[in-house]
Formats: structure tokens, C-alpha cells, sequence
């Protein structure tokens, strides 16, 4: 996998929106950044169900599908835990992990084996998304419709 940074800085006061996520599905899919919508480009001023539903359609257009396992921020033994269990579930397989910034933004950051892999910013996860869960997110190919 080629490790990808963002390229669009996540400076909310001067109306741009970091392009973490973006950096990450690219490290994931092998893809460039002008290959990926940046699905959060307006930050807080669209709605949550609008930005999922461009991640939806993205993915649907490859085949594709994610999933979101969340853990809690108060379980045992917190993110070096989650990053463990990562490591023992989830052998090769790369993942996206969402929390917050050092610099107290929602972040994303590429997780394989149990460690980050690539954090498009350099600015880590420290804590939790604001609901209090770190996501997890994996993609999978798109089932097969029943007939």
C-alpha cells in the first residue's frame, strides 16, 4: 500500500476541511487523492446522512461496501486494546480508524496488523469521535443481491 497524506490542510477558520478520510480510502483502494471525492469537504455545514451517502455511492460504484465496528472509550485497557485486538482479529487486512486529533478534530488514520499504519497528518488519535467511540471502519466486497 502507498501511504497518502492529505491535501487539503483542515483549517475550519479559513473554510477548508482536512482530507484525512479521503488520504485513508486512498491508502486502502491504491487509488490517488483526485480519484476520491473528498467526502467531507464542508465539514460541519452539510448534513452527516449527505456525507455518508457520498461515501456510500463511492463505494458502491467499485464493487464495494464498508462496515463500522465501534468500540467504546471507557472499555479495558482503551486504544492500545482496541489496536491489539486489531492485530489478533483482523491479520493483513487493512482498516480505517476514526478519533480525535491532537489538534481536537475527527481523524482517520490507516491501521494494518495492529498499528498505524498511515496517519495522513502526523497529528495521531488521541482520544475518542465526539460520541465517545473510536470507529472502525473495513471494506468488503459488495454481497451479491437475492434475486
Amino acid at each position: 500500500m502507498k501511504k497518502v497524506k492529505n491535501t487539503v490542510r483542515h483549517d475550519p477558520a479559513g473554510g477548508t476541511y482536512g482530507d484525512c478520510h479521503r488520504a485513508c480510502v486512498c491508502t486502502i483502494l491504491g487509488l490517488e487523492p483526485e480519484e476520491v471525492p473528498h467526502f467531507y469537504e464542508e465539514g460541519p455545514n452539510v448534513a452527516a446522512e449527505v456525507q455518508a451517502k457520498r461515501i456510500v455511492d463511492f463505494l458502491d460504484s467499485r464493487g464495494l461496501v464498508e462496515g463500522h465496528v465501534l468500540y467504546p472509550a471507557d472499555g479495558p485497557g482503551g486504544l492500545p486494546a482496541i489496536l491489539q485486538t486489531l492485530g489478533y482479529m483482523m491479520i493483513g487486512v487493512p482498516l480505517i480508524l476514526g478519533g480525535i486529533s491532537s489538534i481536537g478534530s475527527g481523524h482517520s488514520v490507516v491501521v494494518l496488523d495492529g498499528e498505524i499504519y498511515n496517519d495522513p497528518t502526523g497529528s495521531g488519535i488521541v482520544g475518542p469521535m465526539p460520541d465517545g467511540y473510536y470507529w472502525v471502519t473495513f471494506f468488503s466486497p459488495k454481497p451479491a443481491q437475492a434475486a
